[in-house]
């Protein structure tokens, strides 16, 4: 859950690297996929609707080779 959906999508794909499987603005939702096409990624917009939180409820996990360089990219 995010309260800037545009700003989420940019993260994710120029930071991160995932790219857009699916938006649908009128419901505040992406899908967002790896390269791999193995790994995806919902994301929602927060609304008055739902009682989670933005940050809430998301456990990631990143494989990488240089989790200093990494991080500093990030």
């Amino acid at each position: 859950v995010v309260t800037d959906l545009d700003k989420a999508i940019r993260f994710f794909t120029e930071v991160v690297g995932l790219k857009v499987l699916s938006r649908a603005d009128e419901w505040g939702w992406a899908e967002l996929a790896g390269h791999d096409g193995g790994s995806q990624l919902g994301i929602a917009l927060a609304g008055k609707e739902t009682t989670v939180k933005p940050g809430q409820n998301a456990i990631m996990t990143f494989t990488v080779a240089d989790i200093v360089k990494s991080k500093n990219e990030m």
